[in-house]
């Protein structure tokens, strides 16, 4: 199929008469489609007809009996939690599967830390089946080494050069991610399909992020091996074209599948406040271009690039041309002499590197509560005042001739007095006429910031953003070093703050049942889901998926309520069926684990809080201090304690889960039945 006639599905192989027919303004002879909301998509109904069959078996292995038509729909949720919850929700389903559980889970969704667990375990078709073996495999790598940089550097350059839209759900991708995963995924989801027949069906969870700070349409995003799209609006495309440019409907521009690593970074970010984030950020990001390997990179693209110069000129001039020409200038009208290029004069690798890890420290001292005006003027110092920009421009001024400014660049710098190259400097007026006239107008000296140490702590963050997008500016037109260019773009993301960026799968879409914010703009960003709600509630909440019990394992580092309190509070807002929670205080500082929450006609919740009073006795604070969201990798011995507590809480509560799976296929039997009743009230009249 060619981008001309992809079309953007709202719902994706669904008979028509499933469907909203929506035409497009400017292109009557196309349409898309939306799906009615009472409608799965026909790739997940099928999934789900033949999972629902193993759940049959697994309830009646339990002693629980029923029809095909009153298995419940069952869905096991995943908050985030960074490490703690990846490894909690391993431990979690190796005790679901040895407790005979596992199979009565239809659906499995996460967010932010549980789904780098999730992509762990998809990696292996049909994992449920062998989740002992998987498991091994799976600590085994996340106890060893992290990747190499030199991987990392690689996989760096292919997601800079792989996309139009770069953000910093790349960085933190190969930064941050691997850290903790210990590998790099090149896999996709959609490689996916038809290799877990016998597994639940994996969806994860993200939110719109214009969505959420307008408070506005719907933030909730869900992906599957099948579809990515919004949960609640019941709008869609298929996953391997979701970051595809659309528009009113059409694929106008392909983009290759994003793979597995960078579906975790996308799910998987807000493992702190944003300080702290941007903090760690920077730091990542120092690290990485601190280091030699990084460094000696760049100075080797430099010399490559300069040797290639250096061959091209001798063959148009000859070994000697160039020296001869010192002494014996060629007329200016000769036509033969020009500029190589009509890029300004590129600053050389380590004055490139000095000026953006002044960059980087200086952002970094301005979190820190430090004074960052040294690094601001190293900056200007490095770029405004650099001598062989100075040089150039004094001994070209004397000259129009192109052919001796030519030369006077290639030759005469480095024979300058190095007090003459102080004083021109200092002289503001030269610098800014040289930088002007050899760059052709794009590139400006830096500005200075009159004072960077200001009460107004949001000013003075605003104007080391305008100084970092300076500085980015004025190096960015003038290198072509590829490291120097990827570190120039995360700068600018990072002031910025860009993350997940893709185009809109909806742009000028023309839907009346669709919040027209979300139609408007070309792009939108992605970001964890747990910045709004840290479980993915509402990806299994849609009418079409009918869920009967949600099992919420919540691996939350605070309020272990806030998520499901949050969840129900959204829910009546929106009329989405939930039941009334209700915890005491004495819940709060001393949870249990196990909680069930119930309404009329909403699903039932199960609520599991991974440290309680029941598996941490009166020491919960001391477990949640020692497994912070925001650490370290965790050590060998730390993953084997949080695996056990995490399984604790399926193994002492088998019995409840067995009764409240139980419950909810009764619940179904008898609403049929009920139904049965209505239809036709007189086929049980005794009389």
């Amino acid at each position: 199929m060619s981008d001309k006639d992809c079309r953007l599905v709202f719902g994706c192989g669904i008979e028509d008469s499933q469907f909203t027919e929506i035409m497009s303004a400017s292109k009557p002879n196309e349409s898309v489609k939306r799906r009615n909301k009472n409608f799965l998509n026909n790739s997940e109904q099928e999934f789900v007809a033949g999972r629902r069959n193993t759940v049959l078996q697994t309830l009646n292995k339990l002693k629980i009996q029923c029809s095909r038509k009153e298995v419940p729909n069952i869905a096991l949720l995943g908050s985030g939690g960074g490490q703690r919850a990846m490894v909690g929700l391993l431990g979690s389903l190796v005790q679901l599967d040895k407790a005979g559980l596992l199979d009565c889970i239809l659906y499995l969704s996460g967010v932010s830390g549980s789904t780098w667990c999730m992509a762990s375990l998809y990696k292996e078709p049909d994992w449920s089946t062998k989740l002992e073996t998987v498991k091994n495999k799976i600590i085994e790598r996340i106890r060893g080494p992290e990747v190499s940089l030199t991987d990392a550097m690689a996989k760096l350059k292919k997601y800079y050069y792989g996309k139009d839209l770069f953000s910093l759900t790349d960085v933190w991708a190969v930064l941050v991610v691997t850290s903790y995963v210990k590998e790099i995924d090149e896999h996709t989801l959609t490689e996916q399909r038809k290799q877990h027949n016998k597994d639940p069906f994996p969806i994860y969870a993200v939110i719109d992020k214009q969505s959420k700070q307008s408070n506005d349409g719907d933030p909730w995003f869900e992906i599957n091996p099948y579809e990515a799209g919004y949960s609640l609006s019941g709008v869609f495309v298929d996953t391997g074209d979701f970051g595809s440019q659309f528009h009113e409907g059409s694929k106008i521009k392909n983009q290759d599948e994003f793979d597995m690593l960078y579906l975790q970074a996308l799910c998987g970010s807000a493992l702190g406040d944003e300080e702290d984030i941007k903090k760690t950020m920077w730091q990542k990001i120092k690290a990485f271009f601190q280091n030699e390997t990084t460094l000696e990179a760049m100075r080797k693209e430099e010399r490559e690039r300069t040797d290639e110069v250096m061959r091209k000129e001798k063959e148009t001039e000859g070994n000697e041309a160039v020296l001869d020409s010192l002494s014996k200038p060629r007329p200016s009208d000769s036509g033969k002499y020009r500029f190589p290029s009509d890029k300004p004069i590129s600053p050389s690798v380590d004055e490139c590197h000095r000026a953006l890890m002044d960059l980087v420290n200086m952002n970094l001292s301005v979190l820190n509560g430090k004074d960052p005006s040294g690094f601001e003027k190293s900056i200007r110092t490095n770029l405004n005042g650099k001598a062989l920009y100075i040089t150039v421009r004094t001994y070209c001024l004397m000259t129009t001739d192109l052919h001796i400014k030519y030369i006077t660049i290639k030759y005469i710098i480095k024979y300058m007095d190095k007090v003459t190259l102080t004083m021109i400097c200092n002289n503001n007026i030269i610098m800014s006429c040289f930088l002007t006239d050899l760059s052709g107008g794009k590139s400006q000296p830096i500005s200075t910031i009159e004072t960077l140490k200001k009460a107004d702590k949001g000013a003075e963050k605003q104007d080391i953003k305008h100084f970092t997008m300076e500085v980015c500016e004025d190096l960015s037109s003038r290198t072509s070093n590829w490291l120097i260019d990827v570190w120039i773009s995360i700068c600018k993301c990072m002031a910025q703050w860009i993350w997940g960026r893709k185009y809109n799968l909806l742009h000028n879409m023309t839907d009346e049942a669709v919040n027209s914010t979300l139609l408007q703009s070309e792009t939108r960003d992605y970001i964890d889901g747990g910045l709004l709600l840290n479980s993915p509630y509402f990806s299994v909440l849609r009418e079409d998926r009918d869920i009967d019990l949600i099992i919420s394992l919540d691996f939350s580092q605070g309020d272990p309520f806030m998520t499901v309190n949050d969840a129900a509070e959204t829910c009546k807002k929106l009329k989405i069926p939930f039941p009334e929670v209700n915890v005491t205080s004495e819940d709060k500082t001393k949870p249990k684990d196990f909680y069930v929450f119930k309404g009329q006609n909403t699903p039932t919740v199960i609520h599991i809080p991974l440290f309680n009073a029941v598996n941490c006795g009166d020491k919960v604070k001391d477990w949640r201090k020692k497994y912070r969201t925001f650490q370290g990798a965790y050590s060998a011995e730390m993953i084997a304690d949080l695996m056990d507590v995490a399984g604790k809480n399926i193994s002492n509560n088998r019995e409840k889960l067995k009764e409240q799976i139980r419950a909810v296929t009764e619940e179904k039997r008898f609403g049929r039945f009920k139904t049965f009743l209505n239809k036709d009230p007189f086929r049980l009249n005794i009389n």
